[in-house]
């Protein structure tokens, strides 16, 4: 026999209530339906002075005997003819929101999204219906493709019950679809209207303002202000539950809010001793602010307390990556996965130091080993591509860059972020299709404005084709504004400047990319030789373009010193 639908357990409710009503002639209905618990309402009260109407006797009669018949076709395992009674109940009976969402759910399981609409448009209409109900309508006009009646159904989910975060984040998603990105961050700011004593509260309202940040860069200033807001209201509550609290700090951490991030991580601490996701999350907070040797010395103190947590050899892996120590991170991170081979985060950042290291191979091998494990990682996915460029393999790169976009596209839209666009422009550059690589580019500097390395990248290829150079002389001028040192930023503003004619300029930035240099560059060597001679200091020229040929063979480089 099929398991019973919640409906069932009803029935003893009714038969031991309701049905003694019925043989009273229903004079006062103390009873509304077997489901009257569940919407929270008391028609009796709603009844004036206790009298009700003929009509309106009737139809509670009728709403009665329908629910009654439908228990009674479910406890024969009958459910088609148990959903047509209740249905038939619901109509007649639209303020019960318990049964009208039963039913709804039934209609939603079989895609009648019609049938589900009109069992929830009836319920919503009435007086005092929640938000909850309101929001199942909104979901059921979305899948329908009915976005303006959804939307609408929100809002009026939102009015009825102003506390139910997903109704804004539901909404903001379909403003979000619509391109208005500043509707959807209105919406998620009534948020802070609500009034309400929990913490819990407030700090998923943090969580809601978290996300609008996330898939709308554009609101990401509003959405750091109502975090901090929510934020705040939580934290005048006091809460010491060390759960919440964890939550909190890392929230603040997020934000940057160092102080208060550490206040808040080591109150959790207090409550949570041992646990080691406070301890990781200090861990993190101490090298996001650089205070490695802090960071290191809790983490072995950690590991010797829990040895066999991964977590302290996770983040002293990332310690070592920070201090450029990257044999070392390959070690600890090594050691994580024996602990834990279900962390993702450790496969990743084995490869990312593998990869500093130049062992492409490698950190391939690593992310295939992580990619039969983790399906459906958008970070595995995303660094195999980085992986295939540098090998290079580019036509493997941008497929495996498309498997990641598949990825973030179904389960976080937003790791599709400017530093993702700008990899995969690159590889298409590398791979010989400009015109979609300026289109990821551009679309990476949408994203990031002051994104100095897509800045670079696009300021550099218009360069080297001598088209848009105004614009890329500013692009480039921006990148190097963010890392002056930078000689690959150095060598693209000396090029810029010698497409514009003007090589007096452009030698003072070749000549100190070629001084900062961490190993010579033959396209760097080439361009001063071109800037040379332009100056017609041709037997400098001449040595540039030699040591450029001697770092890599070029055929136009030697045609420059082959020239009379």
């Amino acid at each position: 026999m099929r398991p019973r639908r919640t409906c069932s357990r009803w029935l003893g409710l009714f038969v031991a209530t309701c049905l003694p009503l019925f043989l009273a002639g229903l004079a006062t209905s103390g009873c509304h339906t077997a489901t009257s618990a569940v919407s929270g309402k008391d028609t009796a009260a709603s009844d004036s002075e206790g009298q009700i109407s003929d009509q309106e006797l009737e139809r509670r009669v009728q709403a009665h005997a329908a629910f009654a018949a439908g228990v009674l076709h479910q406890e024969r395992d009958e459910p088609e003819e148990a959903y047509a009674q209740f249905a038939r109940a619901a109509e007649k009976d639209p303020s019960n929101e318990g049964l009208a969402t039963e039913v709804a759910g039934h209609y939603l399981q079989q895609n009648q999204l019609d049938a589900a609409i009109q069992v929830l448009k009836r319920t919503a209409a009435e007086p005092g219906t929640s938000g909850v109900t309101k929001t199942l309508l909104a979901v059921t006009y979305r899948r329908a493709g009915r976005t303006n009646e959804a939307i609408a159904a929100y809002r009026a989910a939102i009015l009825s019950t102003p506390t139910l975060l997903a109704s804004y984040q539901e909404l903001a998603e379909l403003l979000l679809a619509r391109h208005e990105p500043a509707q959807a961050a209105e919406v998620v700011g009534q948020s802070l209207g609500v009034t309400s004593d929990s913490a819990q509260h407030w700090v998923n309202t943090a969580d809601l303002f978290a996300w609008l940040g996330q898939v709308a860069p554009s609101e990401k200033g509003v959405a750091e202000s109502g975090r901090r807001t929510a934020l705040d209201r939580a934290q005048d509550l006091k809460p010491s539950d060390p759960g919440l609290l964890l939550r909190m700090g890392r929230a603040r951490m997020e934000l940057g809010d160092s102080a208060q991030a550490e206040a808040l991580i080591k109150e959790a601490g207090q409550g949570l001793p041992k646990d080691p996701a406070v301890a990781a999350s200090k861990a993190e907070l101490l090298i996001r602010e650089g205070r490695f040797k802090e960071a290191r010395e809790s983490l072995e103190l950690l590991s010797r307390v829990n040895p066999t947590s991964h977590f302290p050899w996770y983040f002293l892996g990332i310690v070592d990556l920070e201090e450029h120590r990257d044999a070392d991170a390959i070690r600890k991170f090594e050691r994580t996965i024996a602990l834990n081979p279900e962390f993702e985060p450790a496969f990743a950042e084995l490869s990312v130091a593998q990869m500093n290291l130049k062992e492409f191979p490698e950190a391939l091998a690593t992310l295939t080993r992580a990619a039969a494990r983790f399906t459906n990682s958008f970070r595995v996915a995303f660094l195999t591509g980085i992986a295939q460029t540098r090998i290079p393999d580019m036509n493997a790169a941008l497929a495996s860059f498309a498997h990641a976009e598949k990825i973030a596209k179904r389960s976080s839209p937003e790791s599709l972020d400017a530093r993702y666009y700008f990899q995969v422009g690159a590889a298409l550059e590398r791979g010989g299709r400009p015109e979609e690589s300026v289109r990821y580019l551009e679309k990476s500097l949408e994203l990031e404005p002051d994104f100095d390395e897509a800045l670079n990248h696009l300021g550099y290829m218009w360069a080297e084709k001598g088209i848009e150079l105004d614009r890329a002389h500013e692009m480039i001028r921006k990148a190097v504004a963010a890392e002056p040192d930078n000689p690959a930023y150095l060598d693209s503003l000396g090029w810029v400047l010698f497409k514009q004619g003007k090589p007096g300029e452009a030698l003072t930035w070749l000549e100190k990319a070629v001084r900062l240099l961490p190993e010579p560059d033959a396209t760097v060597y080439d361009h001063l030789g071109d800037v040379l001679a332009a100056l017609g200091r041709t037997s400098e020229a001449r040595e540039a373009w030699q040591k450029s040929l001697s770092l890599e063979k070029s055929e136009a480089v030697r045609k420059k010193l082959n020239a009379p």
